[in-house]
């Protein structure tokens, strides 16, 4: 299991629609959708020469707006039935700002290809994460009245 806890310095709500905004994500994703039961495709991504296509099939398993968002993870071989992985986050109030708590179940501890993954995930979600908390401190411009 990987763990990535990150604080953020902005209201939950602001968090939660930005890092939900597949838009925001460094992998290109078809059919994602921030509901209950979406089911979509993520990827392509480096295989790396490992056991794995370089592409995630996922379902939106749980959702609780604000809250609490869990992707169940379908990782498709070149031989043999696909890894099932739990990518699950949780975000709640603390310190003045959000606190986004990712989870990555499912690699095998045995797995030089698991291993791999979970560590490229795990980047993944730390360089969306480190871009959402820019973005987000960036000032916004206030409307001109000029004409």
């Amino acid at each position: 299991m990987a763990e990535i806890v990150w604080h953020f310095e902005h209201p939950r709500m602001a968090v939660w629609e930005a890092t939900l905004n597949a838009d925001r994500w460094p992998l290109r994703t078809d059919g994602f959708s921030p509901v209950e039961g979406a089911i979509f495709t993520s990827g392509p991504f480096p295989a790396l020469g490992g056991e794995y296509l370089g592409r995630l099939d996922c379902n939106v398993s749980t959702l609780r707006p604000h809250e609490l968002c869990v992707f169940d993870v379908s990782v498709p071989r070149h031989t043999g039935s696909p890894s099932q992985w739990e990518i699950h986050t949780e975000w709640s109030d603390h310190a003045g700002g959000t606190q986004a708590i990712t989870k990555i179940r499912g690699a095998r501890p045995d797995s030089d290809s698991d291993r791999l993954l979970m560590d490229m995930l795990g980047s993944v979600i730390r360089w969306m994460y480190g871009h959402i908390d820019e973005d987000l401190g960036e000032p916004t411009a206030a409307p001109s009245n000029k004409r």
